[in-house]
């Protein structure tokens, strides 16, 4: 059949032609006209134009913010020390070996010894002992500890040697030939070579009369450690022939034979000549100086093993080639830094402490918290040297103050200048008792109420010099303040100090307890400061908004304005008594300063007004 045949395509029309362009008298073609404008699109550009700009300089001033908050956090927080090739080729991580063991007496040089742990770990590259960190089981502390260490290195204080367990640790190394590098703590109390030497000739009696029992417990370490040593002579002897196989163990070294070897060992390896000198560990010292006394620490170390190390910074090899790298772009946000961010510093925390009691655990608290909070901790060993300084740009420009309560801290007159000036400014005080610092609350409470004679009392001439800064203008004060007097200063540190409640910290704690105190000191301060804000809005009411009196007109104010320091009030905004009779705070559980107890962890306890 034939195919059906399809209906042609519509055909579609071609496009008209557009005209002929018109032509300008002279034959030439006119130029084309300008397209029509549209409103709406010029307006919508505009608009875009003035968004974005002040959002890029908004973003740039977070992104100089975040840059410059981390560089200074880094820089305040840690020290960036030089770093050597202590290990070599030698896995030391693989191998289960330390570069060196840290041998020291807990309630003297716990926060030391956590600190010195993190720097030469830093600058050697190879893991370091310690025990409260590197130890589960005690019997494994001399195979495990001082037998797999390179050096042994005695943190000197004035009672280590009264210590039962250090003691063994150095004989372990004597016996060993494991080389032992003494370390004196400065400001710690650490014998001279001769008083040393007086030491150990008499040793029984001193560690007897120093710390009773201590005497005993070597006498069982020792004794079994001979009859250890003969069973294993025994055991060789008698794998050689089999005429030693039936003979009896040798008669094992008595007690007193022992405590000669000891204490001849320990003469000779402690006690230097009368021409040489311990090294020294300055905890108090700044950052350069720090990483110079652990740079000879490790010096003293690579020589005893006769050990050539060869020593290279990293932060300025890292700034030298960042610098490389980036050319005039630094110099560029540099300058933007220092014409952006015209505002002072802030800090999260001003450590107020007393140098020669507690200079390592300030540093370590300092490291911890910045890393807790990623914030800058104000250390006046890092970041300022200047009374006036410390005042204005650390204490009134922290969220809080954390006081560092050892036995002479409230003697020392910048520490009360510290505290003095953060309650006068509304900045919330925490105390902080270091476990076997010797702080005594009694004692600080008499000593308070009669500031200027027990400042006499125990330093001649302090109470006068005191009162001279202060008449200088030194503190810092609120506009329309009343003005800075000694006798101001002990009211007000009388009427705060004592009813404030006390976190507690151990430096010989472990890991676990370590990471709660900080925890602790950072949520304590959270509620600080949420107590410290609604006040403020209280008292900015009208009816609380009188004229300026003087702190504490009568004494019933003086327990009102005590308490109000954890809630960040000063003087300027006092209600009355009768008004805040029933106000109350939460505050963290510590340390009661009453009797030194320790708080419920559970439940916050409550201070009322």
């Amino acid at each position: 059949p034939a195919r059906p045949t399809l209906p042609a395509p519509p055909r579609i029309p071609a496009p008209p032609l557009s005209p002929p362009p018109p032509f300008l008298p002279g034959g030439r073609p006119s130029p084309p006209s300008p397209p029509a404008s549209d409103d709406s699109l010029v307006a919508l550009s505009s608009l875009l134009s003035v968004a974005i700009i002040p959002m890029a300089a908004l973003m740039l001033y977070g992104y100089i913010k975040y840059y410059r908050g981390n560089h200074r956090m880094l820089s305040s927080a840690g020290i960036h020390p030089p770093v050597c090739n202590w290990a070599g080729s030698a896995n030391y991580v693989k191998q289960k070996r330390y570069a060196c063991f840290l041998s020291h007496y807990k309630v003297e040089a716990g926060s030391d010894a956590r600190f010195l742990h993190d720097l030469l770990g830093k600058m050697l590259r190879s893991p370091v002992y310690l025990d409260s960190e590197d130890l589960a089981d005690l019997r494994l502390l001399f195979t495990h500890g001082v037998g797999k260490s390179d050096v042994l290195v005695l943190m000197g204080t004035e009672k280590v040697l009264s210590r039962p367990w250090c003691v063994l640790e150095m004989w372990y190394a004597i016996t060993n030939n494991i080389p032992i590098v003494v370390l004196e703590i400065e400001g710690r109390g650490f014998p001279s070579p001769a008083r040393l030497r007086a030491i150990l000739e008499d040793f029984e009696k001193y560690i007897e009369r120093t710390n009773p029992g201590a005497l005993g417990e070597l006498r069982t370490h020792l004794e079994a450690e001979s009859a250890y040593a003969a069973v294993v002579e025994a055991s060789t002897k008698s794998a050689k022939s089999t005429e030693s196989r039936r003979s009896m163990p040798p008669p094992k070294a008595t007690f007193e034979e022992q405590m000669a070897s000891l204490k001849q060992a320990l003469i000779r390896e402690l006690c230097l000549p009368d021409s040489k000198a311990h090294l020294k560990f300055r905890p108090w010292g700044t950052n350069n100086q720090v990483a110079a006394d652990a740079h000879d620490l490790i010096d003293a170390m690579g020589a005893r093993l006769s050990r050539k190390l060869t020593w290279r910074h990293l932060a300025r090899s890292a700034s030298r080639s960042l610098s490389q790298r980036l050319g005039a772009k630094t110099r560029v946000i540099d300058t933007m830094l220092r014409w952006v961010e015209r505002a002072p510093r802030s800090f999260a925390f001003f450590i107020s402490y007393y140098r020669t009691e507690s200079a390592g655990d300030a540093r370590f608290l300092q490291g911890q918290l910045s890393r807790f909070v990623r914030r800058p901790v104000f250390l006046d060993a890092t970041d300022a040297d200047d009374i006036r300084k410390i005042l204005s740009a650390g204490v009134c420009h922290s969220d809080a103050l954390v006081l560092v309560q050892t036995a002479g801290v409230l003697h020392r007159p910048w520490c009360l200048l510290e505290v003095y000036t953060a309650i006068r400014n509304r900045v919330p005080v925490l105390p902080l008792l270091i476990e076997g610092g010797g702080y005594n609350f009694d004692e600080a409470r008499a000593h308070l109420a009669d500031l200027g004679a027990s400042l006499d009392r125990t330093n001649a001439g302090t109470a006068a010099a005191l009162r001279e800064l202060l008449a200088s203008g030194v503190v810092p004060l609120p506009p329309d303040a009343a003005p800075a007097t000694l006798e101001d200063m002990s009211l007000v540190l009388s009427k705060s100090i004592p009813f404030l409640i006390s976190g507690a910290f151990n430096p010989a704690g472990s890991e676990n307890h370590v990471a709660a105190a900080v925890q602790d000191i950072v949520l304590r301060a959270e509620r600080v400061i949420k107590v410290a804000q609604s006040r403020s809005v209280e008292s900015d009411a009208p009816q609380q908004s009188a004229a300026h009196k003087a702190p504490f007109d009568s004494s019933e104010d003086a327990p009102n304005h005590a308490l109000s320091v954890a809630g960040g009030l000063d003087d300027t905004n006092q209600t009355s008594s009768n008004s805040n009779a029933d106000t109350t705070f939460q505050l963290s559980t510590g340390l009661e300063h009453g009797d030194g107890a320790a708080g419920s962890t559970e439940a916050p306890a409550t201070a009322s007004v």
